[in-house]
């Protein structure tokens, strides 16, 4: 596979997951380094613990192009947001530390020119989309609350959630403004778009469950619901 594109900082949030990052870490950067000309990996550490950070700090000074931020609000939307504040390139993707969709499923997002739509997602719900090990309350959970969502913001996306993402940084650099700290940053970015009237892709990917995930099914749910109420209110 030849070279795929010329610039991305690719944004990694984290709590606490300072041993999936390392897991991971390695094969992103030597794919990155491979196929991308210009990189730069941002890796947002929200809320986490001085021994995680300081893991974290020990382990990236292997490498060139890794930039280590700390902020003490916990959240992947806030760390997400931190990232594209930040990011130096205009093309930035943003994934979970688990990867359970790997990075090399970003080659789809390139491949006949869908990076130049300004927000790509990653689909784990097609039909041609391959989800392995995911718990079955996850997948109806899942599916109820995108579904929600559609109905809420009248949408048509088959998944908001997943966690593999790219966005132009010049169309979202509203995003600074965003309410949402938690989960439910991937619809502010989706209504973002939608408000712009700017195309929204899906790509159906792969992904496989993190059998180690630390998002709890009800708990979670829960404060998403919160979020989305809020998220509301500022749209309307």
């Amino acid at each position: 596979m030849a070279q795929i594109i010329n610039e991305l900082s690719l944004v990694i949030p984290t709590k606490d997951d300072h041993l999936k990052v390392e897991k991971n870490l390695i094969p992103v950067y030597d794919f990155l380094k491979k196929f991308v000309e210009n990189f730069e990996i941002l890796i947002i550490s929200n809320g986490s613990t001085k021994s995680s950070i300081n893991y974290i700090d020990n382990f990236i000074q292997a490498f060139d192009y890794i930039n280590h931020h700390k902020i003490n609000i916990s959240g992947k939307g806030a760390a997400v947001r931190e990232g594209i504040t930040n990011s130096k390139y205009d093309n930035v993707l943003f994934s979970d530390a688990d990867f359970s969709v790997k990075i090399n499923e970003f080659s789809k997002f390139v491949s006949n020119q869908k990076l130049k739509s300004p927000l790509v997602i990653g689909n784990r719900r097609n039909k041609v989309s391959v989800n392995k090990k995911t718990p079955f309350l996850r997948k109806i959970t899942g599916y109820a609350y995108i579904k929600l969502i559609n109905i809420l913001f009248s949408l048509n996306i088959e998944d908001t959630q997943c966690g593999f993402k790219a966005i132009d940084k010049k169309l979202f650099s509203k995003c600074d403004t965003f309410k949402t700290n938690g989960f439910s940053f991937d619809i502010e970015i989706i209504l973002l778009a939608e408000s712009q009237d700017v195309s929204i892709i899906e790509v159906p990917v792969e992904y496989v469950h993190d059998s180690d995930s630390k998002v709890s099914v009800l708990i979670d749910t829960f404060k998403m619901l919160i979020e989305i109420l809020s998220i509301k209110k500022n749209f309307d």
